[in-house]
């Protein structure tokens, strides 16, 4: 994370994953990421027939870091293939940037 992001210390995302049209979370889900961290940011989906799915959170979090936004949230649904609206999640991202150096 340190090559592609170097003023971030450190993410935290925390989702909820959402079987069909539940309105109960089946899953909650705490990835944190630091500076020595991959920046791969798409969540597989839980679903085992989807094909193709998951959740891209890379523009959400890129976006974020462009903006110097600290914290950020929302809800994604899976578009896997032969697989109308199987899941989605809810999620909530933190992000602290590194102090600038005087």
């Amino acid at each position: 994370m340190s090559q592609c992001h170097p003023g971030v210390e450190s993410i935290i995302v925390v989702m909820n994953y959402y079987h069909g049209g539940s309105e109960q979370a089946i899953m909650q889900r705490t990835v944190n990421f630091c500076s020595g961290s991959a920046t791969y940011f798409k969540m597989e989906c839980m679903n085992h027939d989807c094909v193709d799915g998951g959740f891209n959170l890379e523009p959400v979090i890129v976006s974020m870091i462009k903006d110097r936004l600290k914290s950020g949230k929302g809800e994604l649904s899976c578009k896997g293939k032969d697989a109308v609206a199987h899941a989605r999640i809810d999620y909530k991202i933190s992000v602290k940037y590194k102090r600038a150096s005087r």
